[in-house]
């Protein structure tokens, strides 16, 4: 909450609704990166200035016009296809097959009680 409202200005009361979808492990080099996605929804349409670069809206349709990073590109589809229809949290690996950035998907399971 607190980096969105460094980022956007848009603060929690304007959030509802927000859930953690995906956790995407990529290797760069020598490291392994974590990306944490998080979706929700607000009514809020004002956002601040930022040094990150320019924010605005964009509809639905538009999003997969614009230049995005191989996770979050892979991600959105996902969403898309099938984000509104599960509670489950997915974990991404990203791979490469035939030179092309391939995600594994795996659900996190609940195993309570075992």
């Amino acid at each position: 909450m607190r980096e969105i409202k460094e980022e956007t200005g848009i603060t929690e009361k304007d959030i509802s609704n927000l859930k953690l979808k995906y956790i995407i492990l990529r290797r760069s080099k020598d490291e392994i990166r974590v990306q944490y996605v998080f979706f929700g929804c607000t009514s809020a349409r004002d956002v601040i200035d930022t040094d990150e670069g320019e924010l605005f809206w964009l509809k639905e349709s538009e999003l997969f016009d614009r230049v995005l990073s191989v996770t979050t590109r892979i991600s959105l589809e996902h969403f898309m296809k099938f984000g509104n229809e599960t509670e489950d949290i997915f974990v991404g690996t990203v791979s490469a097959e035939d030179n092309s950035p391939v995600m594994h998907w795996n659900a996190v399971q609940d195993w309570e009680g075992i």
